[in-house]
């Protein structure tokens, strides 16, 4: 069976939003040094892969999958808001 080959690489890119968002919550749960840098993956990867969704729908359905993050959606939210506008790149609303 022969794949089409955007559906693929649509299905790569919001693979890895999942998991940069799910990164970006566990990162800022243990105080990690590196959420910022996976605050700009999730932002890269939604606007390189052309997905039309914002980082919060990425944010929000991997707290649905594991409510123990939610304490820290806050921040998740307000540092990937702060690098799309420092960066002038913003995601899907």
């Amino acid at each position: 069976m022969q794949r089409d080959s955007h559906h693929v690489s649509d299905m790569a890119f919001i693979w890895a939003s999942f998991s940069a968002a799910e990164t970006l919550l566990h990162s800022l749960s243990r105080k990690s040094n590196k959420a910022a840098d996976h605050a700009d993956l999730l932002i890269d990867f939604i606007h390189v892969g052309d997905i039309g969704l914002s980082p919060d729908h990425f944010i929000n359905k991997t707290i649905d999958l594991q409510p123990w993050l939610l304490p820290y959606k806050a921040d998740a939210v307000a540092l990937v808001n702060r690098h799309q506008t420092e960066r002038g790149q913003p995601c899907a609303k």
